[in-house]
């Protein structure tokens, strides 16, 4: 792994090079936020904004067992809701 190359900063000398590198640390942001927007919803039991994290297609593995789609994802996550009453995630860095 070159570490030299993955950890340096890109040069910034045009504005599209600046635009890229803004979009780039704003995208990763946003996947750093939907970590802890979907620890908190399912902490919170809150079903609808659980399967909003999720991609049309997306899915969820749980031993072994693969759940794909928003109703199926929706039906997995409020048999977790029943089963399991309190729950605590922490978000770790990436």
């Amino acid at each position: 792994m070159d570490i030299a190359r993955i950890t340096a900063s890109p040069a910034l000398d045009t504005p599209e090079a600046l635009r890229d590198a803004v979009l780039r640390l704003a995208d990763q942001q946003a996947i750093r936020d939907l970590a802890a927007i979907y620890s908190l919803a399912v902490d919170g039991h809150d079903l609808d904004t659980i399967i909003a994290c999720f991609a049309e297609d997306g899915s969820f593995e749980r031993a072994a067992n693969v759940n794909r789609g928003h109703e199926t994802l929706r039906i997995f996550y409020q048999k977790m809701m029943d089963r399991y009453a309190t729950t605590l995630h922490t978000v770790h860095s990436h």
